[in-house]
């Protein structure tokens, strides 16, 4: 799996999924919203964003923004 950040108005910086060829990336605030979160909260986020992961690598997430 490859998270990434991206700056944002917050202290804690926006966490995003990002697909294996680097060029695009999903926000998923439902599961996560700031890398902090994501550390806080690991155990329970990972398998979540796992399968966004994978999804986001077969083409099956629509609203992905350029990486």
């Amino acid at each position: 799996m490859k998270l990434a950040t991206l700056k944002n108005n917050m202290r804690d910086v926006q966490l995003v999924v990002v697909n294996l060829t680097l060029d695009k990336a999903v926000v998923e605030a439902d599961i996560v919203l700031t890398l902090q979160d994501g550390l806080d909260n690991w155990h329970d986020i990972s398998p979540k964003l796992e399968i966004v992961y994978n999804a986001l690598n077969k083409g099956e997430i629509n609203n992905t923004i350029a990486f």
